[in-house]
């Protein structure tokens, strides 16, 4: 799971922001809700977790991942930006962190497994500690031809040695692999995905699917409806039934359906997920469907990262969620509540 996580200089975060995402139980799969104001911060945050997933995979970066001009931020730009993930795996801690001056340039890395330093490289001073690459059989490598630039020192020996199952760099690798990042009011996706995948597409291709994603729509937010998936000649799509007559289920449904649609999708393939972050989750869910949402979100198997604005949870407890924000720019993040 992933434990920790903290960034400096990456888009809004001008200090330092640091998240502990342990729960008080050492729950194996912690479920976190964060809530905070528009504009405060909570996507850069979403994507500056998932700067990792480009970086060691080739899944898909997101829509805004390459974009030079604002990968910075504006106050401490030209100084490189700074990620640091800290993971737990049974008994193992890995700690690996990385400092960029752009989307594809790293200046830094350094890998630590139980306390102890594998590798880091500093590209500005122009110096490699390799002494103990030996603890996952990359002894032998040149490391010290990998420069700044596109190829982290994480991925190019986890692409040029034989890494066992346990090792650090295959156990980081793995859980960025299976991250998944879904903004739920535009549809942006990060991570498994390898690119801009339709899910309508993808549901109905199968009459399970269809059939599945129509209960989900029931049982989450009492849209009843009857779904069924049709041939076009070039593809499949789902269509809604009106009586006798058939609509493009795209054209004719809310958009709080249509909006599920990517959801319900990867919930239905949760058994490659490790990582699930939802940003505004609740963006198109009245305050019952939000809090069912997040009940069952809390029992999927993996672990669960969800934002909100708080729209649609003015009706639960008090203290289930931070009504403080996260810092933008200008003020230190606080710790996220987890549920």
């Amino acid at each position: 799971m992933l434990s920790r996580f903290e960034v400096e200089g990456y888009r809004g975060f001008r200090k330092r922001v640091s998240l502990d995402l342990n729960t008080d139980d050492n729950e194996e799969f912690p479920h976190t809700v964060m809530a905070g104001a528009c504009g405060r911060g909570k996507t850069n945050l979403g994507l500056a977790m998932f700067d990792i997933v480009p970086s060691l995979t080739e899944r898909f970066g997101g829509p805004v991942y390459d974009r030079a001009s604002t990968y910075l931020n504006g106050y401490t730009c030209p100084k490189p930006a700074t990620f640091s993930y800290g993971f737990e795996f049974g008994e193992d801690s890995v700690l690996y962190e990385y400092r960029k001056s752009g989307p594809q340039t790293f200046v830094y890395e350094r890998l630590e497994w139980n306390g102890t330093v594998v590798f880091e490289r500093d590209g500005i001073a122009g110096t490699v500690d390799r002494s103990n690459l030996g603890m996952i059989d990359a002894g032998r490598l040149r490391v010290e031809e990998v420069g700044n630039g596109p190829m982290p020192l994480a991925k190019y020996i986890h692409s040029n040695s034989i890494q066992s199952e346990t090792s650090p760099l295959s156990r980081i690798h793995g859980f960025a692999s299976r991250m998944l990042y879904i903004g739920m009011k535009k549809g942006d996706q990060i991570g498994i995905t390898y690119n801009r995948m339709d899910a309508g597409k993808c549901i109905a291709s199968s009459d399970l699917l269809v059939d599945g994603f129509s209960r989900f729509l029931k049982d989450l937010t009492g849209i009843d409806t009857e779904l069924r998936s049709v041939n076009t000649g070039i593809g499949n799509i789902i269509v809604q039934r009106f009586g006798d007559v058939d609509r493009a289920f795209t054209e004719a449904a809310s958009d709080t359906a249509i909006g599920l649609m990517p959801l319900y999708y990867w919930l239905s393939r949760r058994d490659e997920l490790d990582f699930l972050f939802l940003d505004d989750f609740d963006a198109f869910l009245d305050p019952t469907a939000a809090r069912r949402l997040d009940d069952s979100l809390r029992n999927m198997g993996f672990q669960t990262f969800v934002t909100t604005a708080g729209h649609a949870m003015s009706s639960w407890p008090p203290d289930i969620h931070r009504t403080d924000g996260i810092g933008y720019a200008r003020d230190p993040i606080g710790p996220a509540r987890h549920i």
